[in-house]
């Protein structure tokens, strides 16, 4: 895609945060540098094939690092609700892009299949917005949906805690409540975290590895 159509896909972007501020949660996609950052863990030993799912894609920013990082053969879900970035990812994402299989999903994340199918999650949901029991469900979801040994990828930004604590009532109990189940998230699945201050604003990648109970299929975490 070239400059005139990243304008657009940038324009796009804004006015959909305008218009649905709590469903894209942010105002400006992901940069190139934090798009790479949240692709980089994303690696594999031997020849397996990888299937990967992407909750939240909106205009493809971050769709765009992760497809650097898979091969023929490997497999990409997009998830993503708001029908104007689901327009502009069917114009950009072919369903088969150099023998990699691209199937984009108009369907909120809690409908992730149950039976451990992917390799990958990498998200962008801005699950700070969403209703307490909503965040705990999306959570459980993506529990369920990945393959023992599996990654999930996602990013938040900083200083997100202490916003928590600015707030007063039912939203600070909502925001805490939301921390609390990451939390709880990290401490059940393999955690580090990373920082990304070259974003506007600073970001904090998470990376979380499922228990396996075997050799996870070939993907190892990497920094590279």
């Amino acid at each position: 895609m070239g400059p005139k159509g990243s304008l657009a896909n940038r324009l796009v972007f804004l006015g959909q945060a305008l218009r649905a501020s709590a469903q894209v949660g942010a105002i400006a996609g992901a940069s190139r540098a934090l798009a790479r950052a949240v692709a980089a863990p994303i690696r594999r030993e031997g020849g397996e094939r990888l299937t990967v799912a992407e909750l939240g894609a909106g205009t493809g920013e971050l769709t765009r690092a992760v497809l650097e990082r898979l091969e023929p053969g490997d497999s990409l879900d997009l998830y993503e609700i708001n029908p104007e970035f689901v327009n502009v990812l069917r114009a950009d994402f072919p369903a088969d892009r150099d023998g990699l299989a691209i199937s984009i999903k108009d369907e909120d994340v809690e409908s992730l299949p149950a039976d451990g199918s992917y390799d990958v999650i990498v998200s962008s949901l801005p699950i700070l917005y969403f209703p307490a029991e909503k965040a705990e469900r999306v959570y459980a979801a993506i529990e369920r949906s990945l393959r023992p040994g599996g990654l999930l990828v996602y990013y938040d930004y900083c200083f997100k805690e202490i916003s928590a604590h600015l707030h007063l009532g039912e939203k600070r109990r909502r925001y805490l409540r939301i921390i609390r189940a990451a939390r709880a998230l990290h401490e059940r699945n393999g955690y580090e975290r990373r920082l990304v201050p070259w974003n506007l604003p600073p970001a904090r990648i998470h990376v979380l590895r499922r228990p396996a109970a075997s050799k996870a299929r070939g993907i190892v975490l990497s920094s590279r």
